[in-house]
C-alpha cells in the first residue's frame, strides 16, 4: 500500500470541524442582519428633553425607542449594550425599601441594578440591567417583580411597568414584571418566536379555513339565488301561459311534486323541484307542460285509482288529510296553490309515509 492510500485518521475530524465553521458562519451572518435592522431602528429615535434640571442645573434627556415592546424586548435578550444610550439606571429609593407595604418607587442611580426605558407607544418599562450577576440575590428583585423557578440563569419574561413621578428623576411602579430563574435569555427568546410562529401558522391556516367556507357560502349562494330566479321565471311563463295551477300533487312517500293546469278542457302536468332546505320551495322543474293521461302521474293514476280519501283522524303529521292513492300505493295529497304544498311538506317534517 503505498503512501497515497493509507488512511487519515484525522480526516473526519477535519470534515467535521469544516461543518462547524460554515453553521456558525451562517448564524454571524445572520445575527449580523438581524443587528443590522435593529442598528436602523435605533438610530430612527427620538430624543425627548426634560423640563427637570439636575441637582448641577444641567438638563437631563431621556431617548424614546422608536421600538414596539416586543422589538425592546428581542434587543434585550440579544444585544442589551444597543439599549445603554437609551435607558437610565434606577434603583429602589429608601422609603420603598422600608416601607414595604406602599407602591414602589425608583430613584435615577448611575449605579443602579434596574433600566427604565421609553417605548414607541410613549409608556415606560423597567427591566434589570443586563447581565446582572446573581440576580436573585438582590433584595429588591421580589418588589419590582414576580420570580419562578431556581438557578443562577435568569430570563426577562415580562418588563415591569413604571410611571413617571419626576421626569427622569423618579418613577412608580404599575404593573410587575415577570422573570424566570434557571433559564438562559436566548433559550426563552427562542422559545418565545417560536410559539409567535407557531400562532402565526395557526391564524394563517384558520383565516384560510374561514376564507374557504366564505368563498363556498358565497358560491352556494350564488347557485342558490340563480335557481330560484330561473324557477320563478319558469312559473311566470307557465302562468301566462296556463293561468294559476288547478292543483300541485305532492307525494308525501317521497320528496315529488307535479303542478296541473287546464287548457282547453285539457289538463296538463309540469314537474316540480322540491327544495327542503331552511326555506321549504316547491317550483316548476320546466316551463313545458304534457298532457295528464300521457305522463307517468298519469299512467299510475287511472279512472278507477282516482278516488278521493281521507287520512285518519290520529295520523302524526296529516290528520284528516284528503288524498290520493296510486297503483304503487304512493299517496298524493291535492294542495291548492303553491303555498299550500309548501305547508304540506313542512308538516311532513321530512317523514315521508303513506296516508292510508
Amino acid at each position: 500500500m503505498n503512501s497515497s492510500e493509507t488512511p487519515n485518521p484525522s480526516a473526519p475530524d477535519t470534515l467535521d470541524l469544516s461543518t462547524l465553521v460554515q453553521g456558525l458562519q451562517t448564524r454571524l451572518q445572520a445575527a449580523e442582519a438581524q443587528l443590522e435592522v435593529l442598528h436602523l431602528a435605533l438610530s430612527r429615535a427620538q430624543p425627548v428633553a426634560s423640563t427637570v434640571g439636575s441637582p448641577a442645573g444641567e438638563g437631563e434627556t431621556q431617548f424614546l425607542l422608536d421600538l414596539a415592546l416586543e422589538q425592546v424586548l428581542d434587543c434585550y435578550q440579544e444585544s442589551p449594550q444597543l439599549l445603554s444610550a437609551y435607558a437610565i439606571s434606577t434603583s429602589l429609593t429608601s422609603e420603598s425599601l422600608h416601607n414595604l407595604q406602599a407602591t414602589p418607587e425608583l430613584a435615577a442611580d448611575p449605579l443602579g441594578q434596574y433600566w427604565v426605558l421609553r417605548i414607541q407607544d410613549g409608556g415606560e418599562i423597567l427591566v434589570p440591567r443586563p447581565r446582572t450577576q446573581n440576580l436573585a440575590r438582590l433584595n429588591t428583585l421580589q418588589q419590582l417583580f414576580t420570580v419562578t423557578g431556581e438557578g443562577d440563569d435568569w430570563c426577562l419574561q415580562a418588563a415591569a411597568r413604571v410611571q413617571t413621578v419626576q421626569r427622569c428623576k423618579r418613577w412608580q411602579l404599575q404593573n410587575r414584571g415577570q422573570i424566570q430563574l434557571g433559564e438562559s435569555a436566548l433559550q426563552f427568546q427562542w422559545q418565545q418566536r417560536l410559539r409567535r410562529l407557531e400562532q402565526e401558522y395557526q391564524e394563517i391556516i384558520q383565516n384560510q379555513e374561514q376564507l374557504q367556507q366564505l368563498l363556498q357560502t358565497a358560491t352556494q349562494g350564488d347557485g342558490g339565488i340563480q335557481t330560484k330566479l330561473s324557477a320563478q321565471q319558469r312559473r311566470s311563463q307557465l302562468q301566462k301561459q296556463y293561468g294559476e295551477p288547478r292543483r300541485i300533487l305532492v307525494n308525501t312517500c317521497a320528496p315529488q311534486a307535479y303542478a296541473v293546469y287546464e287548457q282547453d278542457t285539457v289538463f296538463r302536468i309540469v314537474p316540480c323541484n322540491v327544495d327542503l332546505s331552511a326555506a321549504v320551495q316547491v317550483m316548476p322543474a320546466t316551463d313545458q307542460s304534457i298532457d295528464w293521461r300521457n305522463s307517468m302521474f298519469g299512467h299510475f293514476h287511472r279512472h278507477e285509482t282516482t278516488e278521493v280519501t281521507r287520512a285518519r283522524a290520529d295520523h302524526p303529521y296529516l290528520p284528516r288529510q284528503p288524498y290520493l292513492c296510486d297503483e304503487s300505493g304512493q299517496t298524493w295529497v291535492m294542495a291548492e296553490n303553491w303555498e299550500a304544498a309548501e305547508r304540506v311538506l313542512v308538516a311532513l317534517k321530512g317523514n315521508w309515509m303513506a296516508l292510508d
